[in-house]
């Protein structure tokens, strides 16, 4: 059966048509059945280890309907998205049917980047001491990112996440017709009472790519438990807007006696 939509719609439904009959060989399942779909149910956008692996599969299994990327441009590329099409009209076409959900997950930087390092560089260093590893990471990898996850959607709708809720374990936001909606990586193993609460909807976390499964895991504890930080890396790291928003007093506190002891100018 046709549904009736209104001219922006048609234009948005158009254009994804055209897309996918041009580019069908090269781009993922999920925006190939789009329309069929009526659009996803979750626009899923968090950096690189933020559990992102683990919240995909549990979602999948639990039956949503929704797109994945570490960053928007990387969705774009891996779709062969050109000018002509955005996720803004995804979104919009998506609003049409149901109220999608913008998610992302918030993770410290520090221990993100150690993640990262040793997820995406382990195998290249992987006969290097836990020394020269650190040596390595300090030099070339250890900095306060510029996190982008969800960034350039919230941002196009001026959503500002000002306010974490620490019972809750979660910061919302309902605009638009559109949940914009952040968790922490530290409360994924609580990830199903979390959602069960919002949704009214269970769900099961099904964890993969953790550390402790990796051939590098020993060498990861002992590269957490031997590196020293700069003065000038704490403050900029415990002065992050982000580590502000998303930890509670109590957890700010902790943070900052656990690595003021590994100051070492």
């Amino acid at each position: 059966m046709n549904k009736i939509l209104n001219n922006d719609i048609q234009i948005i439904k158009d254009k994804i048509i055209k897309h996918n009959n041009t580019k069908k060989e090269t781009i993922q399942k999920d925006l190939i059945n789009f329309i069929e779909t009526d659009g996803f149910e979750i626009f899923f956008f968090s950096g690189a280890k933020t559990g992102t692996r683990s919240m995909l599969k549990s979602l999948y299994n639990a039956n949503y309907i929704l797109c994945s990327q570490h960053r928007v441009s990387s969705f774009y590329s891996s779709n062969k998205i050109d000018n002509d099409l955005t996720i803004f009209d995804l979104i919009k076409y998506s609003c049409n049917f149901r109220t999608p959900i913008i998610l992302d997950i918030y993770r410290d930087n520090l221990e993100r980047s150690i993640s990262s390092f040793f997820q995406f560089n382990y195998d290249k260093y992987k006969d290097k001491s836990v020394e020269e590893l650190i040596s390595i990471f300090t030099q070339k990898h250890m900095n306060i990112e510029i996190y982008e996850g969800s960034d350039e959607i919230v941002k196009y709708y001026n959503i500002k996440f000002n306010k974490f809720d620490f019972d809750k374990k979660y910061c919302l936001e309902l605009k638009f017709g559109i949940i914009f909606l952040k968790l922490r990586f530290k409360d994924l193993y609580m990830f199903d009472k979390i959602w069960y609460n919002l949704f009214n909807k269970n769900i099961k976390i099904n964890f993969e790519n953790q550390a402790g499964k990796k051939d590098y895991y020993d060498k990861y504890i002992q590269f957490l438990d031997k590196i020293t930080i700069t003065r000038d890396y704490y403050n900029k790291m415990i002065n992050n807007e982000n580590f502000l928003i998303f930890n509670s007093d109590k957890e700010i506190e902790e943070y900052k006696k656990k690595w003021a002891e590994k100051i070492k100018d």
